[in-house]
């Protein structure tokens, strides 16, 4: 994915249309994340593993043409 997706209706939008996975997401927001939270420390507990396990069960369900919404 090139660009950055920056809002939540947008993502919504982008995972309706099949432009971006719910793991692609995730991946982004974890590298926006790791690049601004030494300066913003915004995040007392970061679960990536978690995350990434959600999107992938987000992912499968969308294969299955269940989707679970934004």
């Amino acid at each position: 994915m090139s660009a950055a997706i920056h809002t939540l209706a947008s993502a919504s939008r982008a995972l309706a249309a099949g432009r971006v996975s719910a793991s692609a997401l995730v991946e982004q927001s974890l590298e926006r994340i790791a690049a601004l939270d030494g300066r913003l420390h915004s995040f007392v507990l970061l679960t990536a593993e978690r995350a990434r396990a959600g999107a992938l069960a987000a992912d499968a369900a969308i294969r299955r043409g269940r989707r679970i919404g934004p």
